[in-house]
C-alpha cells in the first residue's frame, strides 16, 4: 500500500508540474504575441506617419502650384472670373492652362499620377481687411482704400517689441513729446494717418484742402472713444492699447474711396490692419488679390491663402517728390531785408553747390 501511495503522489506531482509548464508556455506565447503585435502596430503607425508626411508635402506643393498659376495669370493681365463663387462646392472657381475658367474638376499636375492635384482655386479682389506688415520710422506705407459701403474704419497695430506692455503708455490724450521721453514709458508707436479722397485734383491747394490727418496716440485708457473724420482732422486721437495691440475707430468718413498714408512716429509699427466694423460685411477693392488654393495628394489636403498686390498698387509713391541722390538747396540770408523783391541784393545768385559762381 505504501508503494502504491508513493507512486500516486508522484504521478500527481508530475501532472501538476505539466499543467504549470503548459500555463507558463501559454502566458509566454501571449506575451510574445502581444510584443510582436505592438512592434507591428508601431511599425505600421510609423510607416503611415511617414506616408502622411510625404503626401502632406505633395499636397502643399500642389496648393503652391495653384497659387503660382493664379499669380502668373494675374500678372499677365488675365481678367478675373465673372463669378462670385466663395467655395469650391458646385461651380467653384478653378484655373486651367487656358486661363481662368469655371469648372467642376480638379487640375491634374501629373498626367501619370492623378492623385496629386489642386482641387480648388479661388481668386478674389474683394478683401475683408487691408494689412501692412511693417511701417518703419523713415518709410511710410501708402494703401488704396475702396470701401464697399460707407462706414467706420478700424485700425489695429502692434509694437515692434511684442513683449511690451501698454501700462507705461499715457493715461490721457495729450500733446507731442520728445521721442526719448515717450519711448521710455511706452513702446507702442504712434500711428499717423493721412487720408486723401481719390479724384482730388492734383494741385497743391486741392490736395492740402482735401487731406485729413490724424495722429493715433497709444494710451492705456481702456475705452472705446472714436475718432471723427471731420472734427478730429489734424488732431490727436487716443488709441486703446491692451495686450499686444492698439485699436482705434474712425467714424463719419465722407466718401468710400481714399489713398491712405500710414506713418510711424516714435517707434516702428507691426501688422497694421484696416477693416470695417464687425458684422458690417465691408470689403475692400483696389488693395490686391487674395488667392485661396487647396492641394490634394490621395487623402491628404493642404490649403494655402496668400495676398498679392494689384499691378501697380505696390508702386504708389510715398512722397510727392523723391530723389535717388542728395538735393542741394541754395538759400540767401540777409540781416537787412531788401525794400522790395526787385532789389538787386534780393536777386543776387548765391554760389552753386560745388562752390562755383553761377
Amino acid at each position: 500500500m505504501g508503494a502504491i501511495t508513493g507512486r500516486t503522489d508522484m504521478k500527481k506531482q508530475i501532472q501538476q508540474a505539466g499543467m504549470v509548464s503548459l500555463m507558463v508556455t501559454f502566458v509566454m506565447m501571449i506575451v510574445i504575441s502581444l510584443i510582436v503585435l505592438g512592434f507591428s502596430e508601431a511599425t505600421r503607425r510609423n510607416t503611415r506617419e511617414s506616408l502622411d508626411r510625404q503626401l502632406s508635402t505633395q499636397a502643399y506643393y500642389a496648393a503652391e502650384t495653384g497659387i503660382n498659376d493664379a499669380r502668373s495669370k494675374l500678372r499677365a493681365g488675365t481678367p478675373l472670373l465673372p463669378t462670385h463663387a466663395t467655395t469650391c462646392e458646385g461651380n467653384g472657381s478653378f484655373m486651367k492652362d487656358s486661363g481662368l475658367t469655371a469648372t467642376n474638376g480638379p487640375v491634374i499636375l501629373d498626367s501619370h499620377n492623378t492623385n496629386v492635384t489642386y482641387t480648388c482655386l479661388l481668386v478674389t479682389d474683394k478683401l475683408q481687411y487691408i494689412k501692412e506688415d511693417t511701417v518703419n520710422l523713415q518709410r511710410p506705407a501708402v494703401k488704396v482704400i475702396h470701401m464697399s459701403t460707407a462706414g467706420a474704419l478700424n485700425f489695429t497695430w502692434s509694437p515692434s517689441d511684442l513683449t511690451s506692455s501698454p501700462s507705461g503708455c499715457p493715461g490721457s490724450v495729450g500733446s507731442f513729446t520728445d521721442s526719448d521721453s515717450f519711448i521710455a514709458g511706452c513702446k507702442y508707436g504712434l500711428l499717423r494717418l493721412d487720408l486723401v479722397p481719390t479724384g482730388t485734383a492734383a494741385d497743391v491747394t486741392s490736395l492740402a484742402g482735401a487731406t485729413h490727418t490724424f495722429y493715433f496716440q497709444p494710451t492705456n485708457l481702456n475705452n472705446n472713444t472714436d475718432g471723427d473724420y471731420n472734427s478730429d482732422n489734424g488732431g490727436i486721437v487716443g488709441a486703446n492699447c491692451s495686450g499686444t495691440t492698439c485699436t482705434v475707430r474712425l467714424v463719419n468718413l465722407s466718401g468710400t474711396d481714399f489713398y491712405a498714408r500710414l506713418a510711424a512716429v516714435y517707434s516702428p509699427l507691426k501688422s497694421i490692419v484696416i477693416n470695417g466694423d464687425p458684422g458690417s460685411n465691408m470689403t475692400f477693392t483696389g488693395a490686391g488679390y487674395q488667392i485661396d488654393a487647396t492641394g490634394q495628394a490621395q487623402d491628404e489636403l493642404r490649403r494655402i491663402q496668400v495676398r498679392i498686390p494689384l499691378n501697380g498698387s505696390g508702386t504708389i509713391p510715398q512722397n510727392a517728390l523723391s530723389s535717388a541722390d542728395g538735393i542741394c538747396k541754395r538759400f540767401t540770408v540777409s540781416t537787412t531785408p531788401p525794400a522790395d523783391k526787385a532789389s538787386p541784393d534780393y536777386n543776387a545768385s548765391p554760389p552753386l553747390c560745388d562752390g562755383s559762381t553761377p
